[in-house]
């Protein structure tokens, strides 16, 4: 819904064009500790929690609730993963209006973990280092990486290039790859 995702360490995140930001990570939360109490103690610090709802989706235990602080509303969901494990989906927006209620409501619908199959699938990206030839191009090279989206824009900051003219014949420049 026109987020731009970034990967990082820790979280995966989402920023889109209107400054609105959906974060999806990881904490470590005793299992005897119940989500909803964990959502009213400080998820977000000088944050008012509204009202927590707590519901079963895909099969895991998911408390979900509003955090209003400052000019911003953070809509908070918690899924109870495997024995500590809690995922968490975090919509920071000035204003909660229904269609990105409806966008965090499709994002928290789609956690599952993946099948033994797609784990087999998944393929790690590594860097390698290629040495540029005549004719090489800041497009021609960045079309040999294994990425999705900007491309051109990745490659140069990977390479530390300002623009074309700092690409030359013999220079070794990175790629990301399969």
């Amino acid at each position: 819904d026109g987020f731009g995702l970034e990967n990082t360490p820790r979280a995966v995140v989402g920023i889109d064009s209107a400054g609105d930001i959906i974060r999806f990570d990881g904490i470590t939360l005793p299992r005897e500790t119940p989500l909803a109490d964990h959502l009213t103690r400080g998820t977000v610090r000088g944050g008012t929690v509204g009202p927590v709802s707590e519901v079963q989706i895909n099969g895991f235990q998911v408390a979900i609730a509003d955090i209003s602080a400052g000019e911003w509303v953070f809509r908070v969901a918690l899924i109870r993963a495997r024995g500590n494990d809690v995922y968490r989906f975090i919509m920071a927006v000035k204003e909660m209006t229904p269609e990105r209620s409806a966008t965090f409501e499709e994002a928290i619908r789609s956690f599952r973990f993946i099948t033994p199959a797609e784990a087999a699938l998944a393929r790690p990206l590594r860097v390698a280092v290629v040495e540029v030839k005549r004719g090489d191009t800041i497009a021609s090279l960045s079309g040999r990486m294994a990425l999705s989206d900007n491309k051109q824009e990745r490659f140069m900051v990977l390479n530390g290039l300002t623009g074309a003219s700092d690409l030359r014949p013999g220079m070794q420049v990175k790629l990301i790859v399969e």
